[in-house]
């Protein structure tokens, strides 16, 4: 037999087709697992995992595929209400919010680490802790230094100078 690239895959990155076809493979066409995982590009061991389970339980392959449309409808369901989220009316997005949202307008039920990585892998957004300012940033002191600042900036800029700036005001 030929040596073929197998890709590392797991079971849950398979999708409803992929297990059918490879159910299929064993079924119908009685291939050994082996045979299976090169047909399919998958390892040998997944071959054998899927199968088994298929064979365990008859509703397998549906269930799965259920389960797969499931998860696309959960995650049409995240975007439109990440889409649609007003922050003057809800507040700021949080995940417990969005979960408490998603429960009450979707009767999806969903822990925050599924919607972190919904909202990570699928919509691109992360959250990123917030440190609090010092205290002295917005002192009356502070805002006029930046503001004499910005505008000497401005008049040498004007005139066509190149600056280089090192701000060692955070070391303070």
């Amino acid at each position: 037999m030929p040596q073929v690239d197998k890709v590392k895959k797991r079971l849950n990155e398979l999708s409803p087709d992929d297990i059918s076809a490879i159910v299929e493979s064993e079924r119908v066409e009685l291939l050994s697992h082996g045979s299976i995982a090169a047909k399919h590009k998958i390892t040998t061991a997944l071959a054998g995992r899927v199968i088994r389970a298929a064979k365990k339980d008859n509703d397998f392959v549906s269930l799965r595929e259920q389960k797969s449309a499931s998860e696309i409808e959960l995650i049409n369901t995240v975007r439109q209400l990440v889409g649609e989220w007003d922050e003057d009316e809800e507040g700021m997005l949080s995940l417990a919010r969005l979960r408490k949202k998603l429960k009450e307008e979707s009767e999806f039920v969903c822990a925050v680490t599924k919607l972190r990585a919904i909202m990570r892998r699928e919509l691109g957004l992360r959250f990123k802790k917030i440190k609090p300012l010092v205290p002295q940033t917005n002192r009356l002191r502070c805002l006029l230094s930046r503001q004499q600042y910005a505008m000497t900036m401005l008049e040498v800029l004007a005139s066509g100078k190149r600056v280089l700036n090192v701000d060692e005001s955070w070391l303070s």
